[in-house]
């Protein structure tokens, strides 16, 4: 019997085993995972890294796990999550967009994705905002994943709403920010198309970390930003049981949002957010952080 996992090896894609749910929606698979993780949780050691498209090793996975849901790793496609229902719902039903591209209903916050294909290659993921801040979904490319088609929440299926294949687009967010006005939702760019630079011999990096906190600040709306510093400055008023745990949350977001690890690390240098005393003294504080982050980054949750 054929599995969503099937359907995704069908597609040329890469595959891995999620968790799956209780009729109530919560963690079914034994993990215990948190509600916003439950049948979205990768069961694979290395999560997203252990993707494949080996039909033996799906065999191997369902075996083990037969009442899994199933994940697309992303790369070869790129997934625009919409999590905002009344915006997903208006995409979901425009005709042209039916016969334009492949899109399947998410049942978790009822919202869409929308599978997309870059020509230049697929870049990380990133968050996605109006112009006013409002959280609208998310992007999720290389590196990354989102649940497949035919797998369920609660009894809920994600849903493929049509046949179509991915769209190739040139340009995504010229794509994405035409498709949306169209919609009345302008949004706030989401990637640079300035190429971060390379670190001078000298070491000096004054004006890099400048330059990483000023991209920080575009990617990231104000309330995000103030969020995360609420998160660094008092992490157990947060709900953190440790400094650690809340850099690696902060950490993961700025990946999340698109920048990548060297940004990330100058960005960390900076007072506003990430300098702690040590961190001058101690310069593989910032390497420690960052691989950490690349490991809590493989159990950040699509919607």
């Amino acid at each position: 019997m054929a599995c969503a996992g099937h359907w995704v090896l069908g597609q040329g894609w890469r595959t891995l085993p999620l968790c799956w749910t209780d009729a109530r929606g919560g963690c079914a698979c034994g993990s215990g995972h948190a509600p916003n993780d439950a049948g979205k949780a990768p069961l694979s050691a290395q999560g997203v890294k252990d993707a494949s498209n080996d039909p033996r090793q799906l065999d191997t996975w369902r075996s083990q796990w037969p009442d899994a849901n199933w994940g697309v790793a992303c790369g070869p496609v790129t997934v625009v999550n919409i999590n905002n229902a009344q915006l997903a719902e208006r995409l979901a039903k425009d005709a042209h967009l039916l016969t334009t591209l492949f899109m399947v209903a998410s049942p978790g916050r009822n919202g869409v994705h929308l599978y997309v294909q870059e020509e230049d290659g697929a870049e990380p993921g990133c968050t996605l905002s109006t112009r006013n801040g409002a959280a609208i979904g998310s992007l999720h490319g290389l590196g990354g994943y989102v649940v497949a088609p035919g797998s369920t929440l609660a009894g809920r299926p994600y849903q493929a709403l049509n046949s179509k294949p991915p769209l190739p687009v040139d340009d995504l967010q010229a794509w994405l920010t035409g498709l949306l006005e169209r919609f009345g939702v302008p949004i706030e760019p989401f990637r640079s198309s300035a190429a971060f630079p390379a670190l001078p011999p000298n070491g000096d990096t004054a004006e890099l970390e400048e330059a990483a906190l000023q991209k920080a600040l575009q990617v990231l709306h104000s309330n995000q930003f103030m969020r995360l510093q609420a998160v660094l400055g008092d992490p157990t008023s947060q709900g953190f049981t440790s400094r650690t745990e809340a850099d690696w949350f902060a950490v993961n977001k700025f990946m999340d949002a698109g920048l990548s690890d060297h940004e990330v690390a100058l960005l960390w240098l900076r007072s506003p957010l990430g300098e702690r005393p040590t961190v001058r003294r101690r310069p593989g504080y910032v390497a420690r952080i960052l691989a950490a982050a690349r490991a809590a980054a493989m159990r950040l949750q699509p919607s």
